[in-house]
């Protein structure tokens, strides 16, 4: 008797379970919205890349609806502002998933911004897609961040170091780069790359963020005689460091960048483009000059839209919001957090206009590499899938 009681308490256990999760999965499938939380730069040193690429993000949710939605729900966008600070992030992150109970959040601050943030996903169990470039924001050993549209740091300055080495047989090469997440992680990863192609930097300098003047720094790199100057930091330091190149060290030292150094902006800051003709960059997207017949489209689209606006940025966000989309759609009618995080790895060979995405155990999707070099203002392609 005893037993058939202790059957029967099992049975009526397992069947209120199989209740409760039967009303769980129909409350996820009767979801009318589905709430992505954008944590974006829009406030401080850092807005001028977070309101183009909050506008992208806006582009493409209100293009999504228009179309239909996702399996025919619609999509809801809320931005927090994350300012300049990576603390800013995570309070930020904070108020989407407790106030407003986002489905997932797409992170648009700097590296130092995602890594912050890592541990509160990983807390809440919530997917964090992002457009960072720190080569560490995917050995966190996190189940929940993936980075979506943009290569690492750690595939582009090594792929680069090989390049500069081994293509423009540079024998002199220089480091500047401001003392930042960004400019830390590419300098130290491009240093030992060229060292492991057997080429020891003769200079490597740091401009701590703010600083107003960079020419002590500067003065001890034009002592040890370089051919080029590989530069890197946000915008504050790195035109700063450009300008200050210019002014001390005339004549044919080449600037070895990164793609964001191209964007209207960055070069009126820099003194204008002729201070930057002839930079030699890397990059994960072809941009405009891409044949890409989707991504053409898109930029027809948003300069009609957005006139004054650079492409760059908002291209690589609205790529990102084509990832997170293609995720929810895969999702089905699992739209809890688990749903949309095991989701996320079934995204393989997934066409973006920046071209195709497969996410990856470790949460990373590209690693392409191109070459460009800056002639008259614009890109050029000298090697592409370098």
């Amino acid at each position: 008797m005893r037993t058939l009681r202790h059957v029967a308490a099992l049975l009526a256990g397992l069947a209120l379970v199989g209740l409760v999760t039967s009303d769980h999965a129909l409350a996820q499938a009767d979801k009318k919205t589905v709430k992505i939380g954008m944590l974006q730069m829009l406030t401080g040193d850092l807005a001028r890349y977070g309101i183009p690429l909050r506008d992208a993000g806006v582009y493409a949710v209100e293009e999504l609806n228009a179309a239909g939605g996702i399996n025919g729900r619609k999509v809801e966008l809320l931005t927090e502002d994350v300012g300049s600070t990576p603390q800013g992030s995570v309070q930020a992150a904070l108020k989407l998933i407790q106030r407003d109970r986002v489905d997932a959040l797409m992170q648009g601050g700097t590296s130092g911004h995602t890594l912050a943030t890592i541990p509160i996903a990983d807390e809440h169990k919530i997917v964090m897609a992002n457009m960072s470039t720190a080569e560490n924001i995917t050995q966190q050993g996190s189940k929940w961040t993936f980075r979506v549209a943009r290569v690492p740091n750690s595939v582009l300055d090594r792929k680069f170091a090989q390049y500069v080495v081994k293509e423009m047989k540079l024998q002199r090469v220089a480091l500047l780069y401001g003392n930042d997440e960004m400019g830390r992680d590419a300098a130290t990863i491009f240093a030992k790359a060229l060292e492991a192609q057997g080429l020891k930097p003769v200079a490597v300098e740091q401009v701590q963020v703010g600083d107003p003047d960079v020419s002590a720094q500067v003065t001890r790199v034009k002592a040890t005689n370089p051919q080029a100057i590989f530069v890197q930091g946000h915008s504050n330091e790195a035109t700063k460091i450009i300008r200050t190149i210019r002014q001390l060290m005339p004549g044919n030292v080449t600037i070895l960048g990164f793609d964001q150094m191209t964007t209207s902006k960055f070069i009126e800051e820099s003194g204008g483009a002729a201070n930057l003709e002839g930079m030699v960059y890397r990059t994960g997207i072809l941009g405009e000059q891409s044949p890409d017949k989707d991504l053409q489209a898109f930029v027809a689209k948003w300069k009609a839209k957005y006139p004054n606006s650079d492409t760059l940025l908002p291209m690589i966000q609205y790529a990102g919001m084509q990832v997170m989309f293609e995720a929810i759609r895969l999702a089905g009618n699992n739209l809890s957090r688990e749903g949309i995080r095991d989701a996320f790895y079934k995204v393989q060979n997934f066409k973006t206009i920046l071209g195709p995405v497969s996410v990856q155990p470790d949460g990373e999707t590209v690693n392409v590499v191109h070459i460009m070099k800056l002639v008259n203002g614009k890109g050029e392609i000298v090697r592409e899938n370098y």
